[in-house]
């Protein structure tokens, strides 16, 4: 396969789903700068037009809530002790 482009990616048919609800197509992406996995379903709207319903996820995995805003401090060891 080739190089990965920024704002491009690439989407395959999935050869044996392990279920109904598993993605008929899936692939990956990289868009501005942060790798992607898709997934995708043919869905098809009232009037009778099929359509691709695309889902996105981060190939890194977040980091889980609460521990980005955690912040390790010290005290300034150039500060006198008041005792």
């Amino acid at each position: 396969m080739a190089e990965q482009r920024d704002n491009s990616g690439a989407i395959f048919r999935v050869d044996n789903p392990k279920s109904d609800r598993h993605p008929p197509y899936s692939g990956k992406a990289t868009v501005g700068g942060v790798d992607y996995y898709m997934d995708a379903w043919v869905n098809e709207t009232k009037d009778g037009k099929k359509y691709f319903a695309v889902k996105f996820k981060p190939r890194e995995p977040a980091a889980p809530k609460g521990e980005e805003s955690q912040v390790v401090t010290r005290p300034d060891e150039d500060r006198e002790c008041p005792f």
